[in-house]
């Protein structure tokens, strides 16, 4: 899951593995969401070649020029922060790793045995 710098707005994968852009409340939660790219192969967003769709007028739109850019493939260190009731040792720095689950890549937290991978 990445979160726009500026606004609410998350990529994530919807229930179907296909990539979207949604408001936080609804990541993991609801498959409602502005964009999306019906590709599950692409195991991350940037690597589907399939055209994204916008949702506008109350109808689904091809966004042809829609893309999506990476500065590092994939990122070497995720950030999780926040208050959590009851899992507080989630929250921290996260370091990728060399494994692989489900094809997909696996960070591990800096101090505890936690691990950020696909199910």
């Amino acid at each position: 899951v990445w979160k726009h710098e500026k606004y609410d707005r998350w990529i994530a994968a919807d229930s179907k593995g296909r990539w979207c852009v949604q408001d936080e409340s609804l990541v993991g939660v609801k498959d409602h969401y502005f964009l999306y790219v019906d590709d599950s192969s692409a195991l991350l967003p940037h690597e589907s070649s399939k055209v994204w769709q916008e949702f506008v007028d109350s109808a689904w739109k091809k966004a042809p020029s829609l893309k999506v850019q990476v500065s590092r493939d994939p990122p070497t260190t995720l950030v999780l922060t926040g208050e959590l009731a009851t899992h507080p040792t989630c929250l921290g720095v996260y370091s990728l790793t060399t494994r692989k689950a489900h094809g997909r890549p696996v960070w591990k937290h800096e101090k505890h045995d936690r691990w950020i991978a696909a199910d």
